[in-house]
């Protein structure tokens, strides 16, 4: 989660990023929301740390 976490912002003008583990007994265990002037995206993980862009 610290690489997705240290990536997901790069190339944001301003703006925020909000990153969560999530509760026990979901299919992911990370959230990741970066939100600038020209997009919002979310980026999820799962156990495996593989990780899915999830359209606005």
């Amino acid at each position: 989660m610290s690489t997705t976490v240290s990536v997901a912002p790069r190339g944001a003008q301003g703006g925020a990023v909000t990153a969560r583990i999530l509760p026990p007994g979901r299919g992911k265990i990370a959230s990741n929301l970066v939100s600038d002037s020209s997009r919002d995206l979310r980026i999820d993980l799962d156990a495996d740390g593989r990780e899915s862009v999830v359209p606005p």
